[in-house]
């Protein structure tokens, strides 16, 4: 086997790894039953949003770390903070115990931009385009199998704290497992090859420096295209209300469910590793679609955020019905991740491929941001419930969807008069 091959079954059976955690579909469940016994409100307004603020605040952090310490560092630490998270949860019953851990959430989502990345410094460029594929692969696998896993042993009446337990394992796994990868010896910032660096043999405080001039000229680069932010923009909304609804739907379900016991069951892990797998291969297929996306790509996604609209604010007034609510959730996932491969495309074909990274983690930031700005003011300021949040986001992606498709309709008329003339 090709060493490049070899390095990227490691890296994936590591991201496989990672994503086995069971306990993640039944989060709220498991801390709103015994022992715990946590309400919604502490659930919904002191636990989870400390997940989103540690989130952004980590990933700024992250973002030059992962670069000066060359991945795998970050990539262990990512593995001991699911370790110290699934820890809290197996032995820990105090409200401030699991506010811990939820803010050590934000750290472990943080430290993927080092698993994503990682394998650009050890293989050749040439073979970029399938280590990616591969890597993203991996992740969506092993967050399937979590999902299976996690809804058989729910079934079974295993109690909750069992769930707990082998999540705890899985990430010492996951930690054994990322020893066993090799350091890389170049980053694409601050640990460039000499011969990336222009000749320049400088001590460390100057590598910074050229580290930080590379990042800015790139920033400079990506950001400076009208057509890049137009695409980012829509990126940055739809991302924080799409992270938004994720954070909120367990409980949204909890609720339904506790309605109506008697006629509802948690299906969570399904949902979780079918919407997965559907996404994914509506993702694919998306990639292999040829269409002109430069020409007709506004309209698509004003289309798609018309779904997302719909989805959200039908789901809104769901209350009894927890069947429906599951398929109207794997509607609105399938649909995001659709849409989003067509924003990525659009600001990939505006950029150079070694701005990728950057651009898209930037974005990712800027809609953290969005979502941050979301949960104190609907959540923690005017305290409003889930329904009425969901029917808000509705209210948004209607906004983005007239905002897109009036663009769209100047841009074709602009078009038809300039051909007229």
């Amino acid at each position: 086997m090709e060493s490049w091959r070899l390095l990227t079954l490691v890296l994936c059976s590591y991201g496989v790894f990672r994503e086995l955690r069971p306990l993640d579909p039944f989060i709220v469940k498991f801390l709103s039953d015994t022992p715990l016994n946590f309400t919604h409100d502490q659930v919904f307004e002191k636990v989870l949003p400390l997940t989103v603020y540690s989130h952004w605040i980590w990933l700024v952090v992250l973002f030059l770390l992962t670069d000066m310490l060359r991945y795998k560092p970050v990539i262990v630490l990512n593995s001991i903070t699911g370790i110290v998270i699934y820890a809290l949860y197996s032995f820990c019953q105090s409200l401030f115990a699991m506010q811990v851990a939820s803010s050590l959430t934000g750290l472990f989502y943080a430290c993927e931009l080092a698993y994503y990345t990682y394998i650009y410094a050890k293989v050749d460029k040439s073979h970029y385009q399938e280590v990616t594929g591969y890597t993203q692969a991996a992740g969506l696998v092993g967050k399937a199998i979590s999902g299976i896993v996690a809804q058989a042993v729910y079934l079974g009446k295993v109690p909750m704290f069992t769930i707990a337990y082998i999540s705890l394992a899985m990430m010492a796994g996951a930690t054994l497992w990322s020893l066993a990868l090799p350091a890389a010896e170049r980053s694409i910032y601050f640990n460039r090859r000499q011969s990336e660096q222009i000749g320049i043999d400088a001590a460390r405080i100057a590598k910074l420096q050229l580290g930080f001039k590379i990042i800015w000229d790139d920033f400079i680069s990506a950001f400076r295209h009208p057509n890049v932010w137009k695409w980012i923009f829509w990126w940055t909304v739809s991302d924080g209300i799409y992270l938004q609804v994720i954070q909120l739907i367990q409980l949204y379900w909890d609720d339904i469910y506790n309605n109506n016991p008697e006629k509802n069951n948690l299906w969570n892990g399904i949902v979780d590793a079918g919407s997965t797998l559907a996404a994914a291969l509506c993702a694919y297929l998306f990639g292999l679609w040829r269409v002109d996306w430069s020409t007709y790509g506004e309209l698509a996604v004003s289309i798609f955020s018309a779904f997302l609209g719909t989805f959200l604010m039908i789901l809104s007034f769901l209350h009894k019905t927890l069947p429906a609510a599951y398929v109207l959730y794997v509607f609105f996932f399938v649909f995001y991740n659709s849409s989003v491969t067509i924003a990525r495309s659009q600001i990939a074909s505006h950029i150079k491929p070694d701005n990728a990274g950057l651009t898209f983690g930037a974005t990712m930031l800027f809609a953290l941001l969005y979502q941050s700005l979301i949960t104190s003011v609907m959540t923690q300021c005017f305290e409003l419930d889930i329904s009425s949040q969901f029917y808000i986001f509705g209210g948004m992606y209607f906004g983005i969807s007239v905002l897109y498709s009036a663009q769209w309709i100047v841009r074709m008329l602009l078009r038809c008069f300039r051909k007229n003339e």
